[in-house]
């Protein structure tokens, strides 16, 4: 994308991330985070996360958050850019749900403005349950959820 890095995950998809998963707080964001979610006060790379924590990291900073959510055992949900040759991509991949949006995401500047799209994937760790996932328009495309782990 560019430089900027404080790109917003857009209402629709948050909107769907919350009543899917029930994501209340935006990890990744410590003024403005995701519409319907509340900022998290604390520095999420080295703080524990609470259940159904939601994160939209810096893209340039996504081996750091990607360590930092696997760190963390409960559920979650991330969103981040489709960099499948990047060791972090492999490593969240081999431990999470992975789904592919039906489009590319348009994230939005500080103004609510959508912005460039780009290709991305959801990981959600293991111990959601995707009832409606379908309605969201996303695909699971690896589930590495054991029945009975949470």
């Amino acid at each position: 994308m560019s430089g900027y890095q404080n790109w917003r995950t857009p209402g629709w998809l948050c909107d769907h991330l919350v009543s899917e998963f029930g994501c209340r707080v935006d990890v990744t964001s410590r003024e403005f985070c995701a519409h319907g979610m509340k900022p998290w006060p604390h520095d999420g790379l080295t703080t524990a996360w609470p259940d159904r924590a939601f994160a939209n990291p810096p893209f340039n900073a996504m081996g750091e958050w990607a360590a930092a959510a696997l760190r963390n055992k409960k559920r979650w949900a991330m969103i981040a850019p489709a960099s499948v040759s990047a060791r972090w991509f492999h490593n969240l991949a081999d431990q999470c749900m992975v789904f592919l949006p039906d489009v590319r995401i348009a994230y939005e500047d500080e103004t609510g403005r959508a912005r460039p799209d780009r290709d991305s994937v959801i990981f959600v760790w293991p111990g959601f349950y995707a009832r409606t996932i379908a309605t969201l328009g996303l695909r699971l495309v690896r589930d590495n959820y054991k029945k009975g782990e949470t």
